[in-house]
């Protein structure tokens, strides 16, 4: 039976997020992270392992098509986990084959786990946990990470990010927060130009979600005119597209 424990980490869009997964990791006492990227995400875990440098666990980059080589290399002496959520589902089933073709054996399952208010995309109301579904009895709660942290893995210049109208940092949250304003003369305005701005708003979120990643960044708005009867409708399509807070 093998000592040491080695997880396969992929590297997604919302690489703040993969760091926090990471520690948690690297906290409780697992040897090897090896942190599985993409051509769009090698820089990402190569940022990650960089700022890592000083762990104790060691940390490997390598394209996920190439993680059966690297359990290969390690198979004897670890015990193999598989973490189910960042990347992409074809990452994760790749590896998971990866995995068995080698050891005979799957990886431990793991998946992060949070209860949300409402439908799902209200607040946390519980704590962000990492789950091995193939242990329930183990669980870890995930870390924060810094804001400077953050930025390292951030595409975006610091005087850029300063100058971004209505975000900040969420310390306790690990995120973004990114709260979209009214204009000042909102109760007055047609609703040509209340649509307008509508799609306005829909393209600094998207333009955010590319930027920061959706796992690291929380999108509220100030509430909406209670009339026209036409601002509950713009109210709800902000809502079922990702912008809370507010009235209808």
């Amino acid at each position: 039976m093998p000592s040491q424990r080695a997880v396969l980490l992929p590297i997604g869009r919302s690489p703040i997020h993969c760091l926090r997964l990471a520690r948690c990791y690297s906290k409780n006492g697992f040897s090897l992270i090896v942190l599985a990227v993409t051509k769009e995400t090698t820089e990402f875990g190569k940022i990650i392992q960089e700022i890592e440098s000083t762990s104790e666990t060691e940390y490997i980059v390598c394209e996920f098509e190439r993680a059966q080589s690297v359990v290969e290399s390690y198979s004897d002496a670890f015990e193999w986990n598989l973490v189910f959520g960042p990347g992409t589902r074809d990452m994760q089933v790749s590896m998971w084959h990866d995995v068995i073709s080698v050891t005979a054996l799957p990886p431990k399952h793991w998946v992060e786990h949070t209860r949300k208010a409402g439908d799902g995309k209200g607040n946390n109301i519980s704590r962000e946990m990492l789950i091995n579904l193939s242990n329930r009895t183990e669980s870890y709660e995930l870390g924060q990470v810094s804001e400077e942290d953050a930025l390292k893995l951030t595409p975006i210049s610091i005087e850029r990010y300063s100058q971004i109208k209505g975000l900040s940092w969420i310390r306790n949250q690990s995120k973004y927060h990114l709260h979209i304003s009214l204009p000042a003369n909102a109760g007055e305005m047609k609703r040509k130009e209340a649509r307008e701005w509508e799609e306005d708003v829909y393209h600094r979120v998207k333009k955010a979600w590319n930027t920061f990643g959706r796992h690291a960044l929380k999108i509220t708005r100030d509430p909406l005119p209670s009339s026209p009867a036409w601002w509950s409708n713009i109210g709800e399509r902000l809502r079922d597209f990702g912008i809370g807070g507010g009235s209808k």
